[in-house]
């Protein structure tokens, strides 16, 4: 037997492609995105994809208001697939275009924008495909900074294409409507009240590496999903996700010390419904074996400035229920405790984030190494990623998956106006619905 599924947005009933719904007024809200990429950019290279792309080069400011500016202010186009290559000299930035322009005066900032698209290219890292408006701004270390002013449509589409393990449709809905709450909360909220942009680019806000790598499921799902956002008690909240529990979900009182009614502890499992909603993750099990030495050194580099044996080994002090360790406490010359989830993202910054994939572990000490056994990736709190994937396959829709992971929560429309118009069940082990129909 063969089962052919119809995704939403294919085809029109005459067989012809649909034109895709106008985003909502939320949705078509510009933003500003500070770009942080994994190294300094001193140079790049800008290539206009589609359409042209414009550029205004302005001078670096005076130091006083007497002293004169050295350079003028210059602007020009770069037709569709040429481009422009700027460096930071001594001068400031410099800009060559391959058409033949060349700007050596030096400038404090360059402005790129396009009504299509671009690819941003810095040597070594991979390219991003960006549309809107790029600011590139000298700083004072002889780097620049990086502004992309996009929609929210774009940030949600790039941001689910990247954090989606699953290519189920019912989870890519639940994963485009917690990207939208997570942006909405995160903007109400100021979270870069002090900074030139509203966004950033990472896990603090929500990843964004432009159009690049978007899912073509991903741009079908977002087009025919309407704007829902999460509330609880009427307002928007910042909900947190990860990648796999374990199949044990953390509260956010446990883990980051805060008291929050909506992300409480779980267990990510159907009773009478197989095994944990994420067992089939990669991540379920794993293991790493670290030696006394890297450990020490990790402890040297990360939390004493290099200095040697002041901190030389370290113990959990507390776990949840769930066994992840919530609290450590590093020892040597001195003492210092610290919640565990901040010890985990020092030890991906250090190793890598294939290392401690988790807080949830056993440690087993050896006569030279320790070895960890461990359950889970990421903190473990909110949505499990590959959980919401194991319920869509169970047949759960989005809107269940969302109420499973987040306590009290109701979906309405971000622009204004209800959500879904018929209630939905309350999630549990009684009430898994069936997949949704695609909509047309």
């Amino acid at each position: 037997m063969v089962l052919i599924v119809c995704l939403p947005g294919l085809t029109s009933a005459q067989g012809a492609p649909p034109q895709p719904a106008p985003p909502s007024a939320f949705d078509a809200t510009r933003v500003r995105v500070g770009l942080s990429l994994r190294k300094p950019v001193t140079t790049a290279r800008i290539q206009a994809l589609r359409g042209t792309c414009r550029y205004v080069l302005s001078p670096i400011p005076a130091a006083s208001g007497t002293d004169p500016l050295l350079s003028q202010e210059r602007s020009g186009k770069i037709a569709e697939e040429e481009d422009l290559t700027f460096q930071v000299t001594h001068r400031g930035l410099t800009v060559r275009t391959s058409e033949g322009a060349e700007y050596a005066e030096g400038f404090g900032k360059m402005v790129v924008s396009s009504d299509g698209v671009f690819n941003l290219e810095v040597y070594n890292l991979s390219p991003l495909i960006l549309s809107g408006r790029l600011e590139i701004t000298l700083l004072d270390d002889g780097t620049v900074g990086l502004v992309n002013e996009t929609t929210i449509g774009e940030i949600i589409r790039s941001a689910v294409s990247e954090i989606s393990p699953s290519p189920e449709i019912e989870a890519n809905k639940a994963f485009i409507v917690m990207a939208r709450t997570r942006l909405k909360a995160a903007l109400e909220q100021k979270r870069h009240a002090s900074d030139t942009f509203d966004l950033c680019n990472t896990d603090h806000c929500l990843p964004f590496h432009g159009q690049g790598s978007n899912r073509e499921l991903i741009e079908i799902l977002y087009q025919d999903m309407p704007d829902f956002v999460m509330t609880a008690q009427g307002k928007v909240f910042l909900p947190y996700y990860h990648e796999c529990c374990g199949g044990k979900v953390s509260s956010a009182k446990d883990v980051f010390g805060i008291d929050d009614p909506i992300h409480v502890a779980r267990e990510d499992r159907i009773v009478g419904k197989g095994s944990e909603n994420c067992f089939h993750s990669s991540s379920f099990y794993w293991t790493r074996e670290f030696s006394q030495e890297e450990m020490a050194d990790f402890l040297s580099v990360t939390f004493a400035g290099g200095g040697t044996r002041i901190f030389l080994r370290w113990d959990p002090i507390k776990t949840d229920a769930a066994g992840r360790i919530t609290e450590v406490r590093l020892f040597g010359r001195r003492e210092r405790k610290m919640r565990g989830v901040d010890f985990l993202e020092a030890a991906w910054d250090y190793f890598g984030i294939n290392s401690l994939k988790s807080m949830r572990f056993t440690l087993e000490p050896m006569r030279r190494t320790t070895i960890y056994r461990g359950m889970g990736r990421g903190h473990g709190v909110g949505c499990c990623l590959m959980g919401a994937d194991g319920l869509a396959k169970k047949g759960w829709s989005f809107e269940d998956i969302l109420k499973f992971y987040f306590a009290g929560i109701t979906l309405t429309k971000a622009s204004g106006g209800p959500g879904p118009a018929t209630a939905s069940p309350p999630a549990g082990p009684s009430s898994p619905r069936k997949p949704a129909r695609p909509r047309r």
